[in-house]
Parts: structure tokens; C-alpha cells; sequence
């Protein structure tokens, strides 16, 4: 047996290739979908708009007419999605996209923020609102929808404050 010298005790056996495994073990465990950030919950992983259909369906929310946008379809900013579906919710039409990574989300949610506020200014609409669960979102009509698509099946309710991009 080879021994390795420990601080301040002489020698102690080799233990590289059990420490090694158990952290293994550890790391993975970190990787489930039930993961916590101490006591917040983080949103289920989602990898397409067809778990997040079967989502909202188990959840008694449902998803009605759900059906793909196409590349050339989408809305501007929505184009470089990995995948976008829409479909009803509460008699809203909703779109849910999934996203290659967070940067890609995260250059979406400020372009949608910039032209969602100007629009709104402009037409007397509602800004931005959606549910984001890291890679994927799930753009609504009201707040009262997003909060409930995120008690349902996780994610955050983002509502933009328009102010706050003057």
C-alpha cells in the first residue's frame, strides 16, 4: 500500500481512488431535477416544447391547438430558439420556447424587453411577460397567467418594468 504524507501527521494511506468516486457520486446527485439552491426550488429542466405541453396538461392547466412556429414564423429575437411551439392556456395564446443556453434566453429577454416597451408605449399594450425556467420560456398575455403556469410547473414570472429601460 502507498502511503502519502498528511499535515502535521506523518503518513496516511492512500485513499485518491475512493475520494475520487465519492465525489462522483456527489456531483451527479447535484444533477437531478429536484436539485434545490438552498431553500429555493430551481425550475424543472425542460428540453423541448412537447415536455413542457405534457407539463401544463398535468398540471390541469393544459395546453390546447399546441402546434411548432416555424424559423420564419417566429417572433423577432425567437428565431435563433433550439424550438418554439404555441398553444392556449386559460383561452391565452402562449409561446413556448426552448433555448440553447442561457446567454441565447438572456440576449432574448433583453431584445424582447427593448421592442416590448416601445411597443407598448406606442400601442397602449402590455409589456413583456413570461415564465423563465432557465432554458426555456413561456411568454404570456397577463401576470395572472404567469403566476399561475409558474406554481404549476415552476420557473420564474417575469414581468418587465419598462421604466426601469429609460
Amino acid at each position: 500500500r502507498e502511503c502519502l504524507p498528511c499535515p502535521g501527521e506523518g503518513y496516511a494511506p492512500r485513499t485518491g481512488r475512493a475520494v475520487s468516486a465519492v465525489l462522483i457520486v456527489l456531483s451527479l446527485a447535484g444533477c437531478s431535477q429536484a436539485s434545490t439552491n438552498g431553500d429555493v426550488a430551481l425550475p424543472p429542466r425542460f428540453d423541448s416544447g412537447p415536455e413542457v405541453r405534457d407539463a401544463l396538461i398535468k398540471s390541469g392547466l393544459g395546453c390546447d391547438g399546441f402546434r411548432p412556429i416555424g424559423r420564419h414564423h417566429r417572433d423577432f429575437g425567437e428565431e435563433d430558439a433550439v424550438e418554439t411551439d404555441s398553444c392556449r392556456v386559460d383561452n391565452e395564446d402562449v409561446i413556448i420556447s426552448i433555448w440553447g443556453g442561457l446567454g441565447q434566453k438572456q440576449d432574448w429577454a433583453r431584445t424582447r424587453a427593448g421592442l416590448g416597451c416601445q411597443f407598448a408605449d406606442s400601442l397602449g399594450s402590455t409589456p413583456p411577460i413570461y415564465v423563465d425556467g432557465g432554458r426555456w420560456t413561456i411568454t404570456v398575455q397577463s401576470r395572472a397567467l404567469a403566476n399561475r403556469i409558474s406554481q404549476a410547473i415552476g420557473g420564474e414570472p417575469t414581468f418587465t418594468d419598462c421604466r426601469s429601460l429609460d
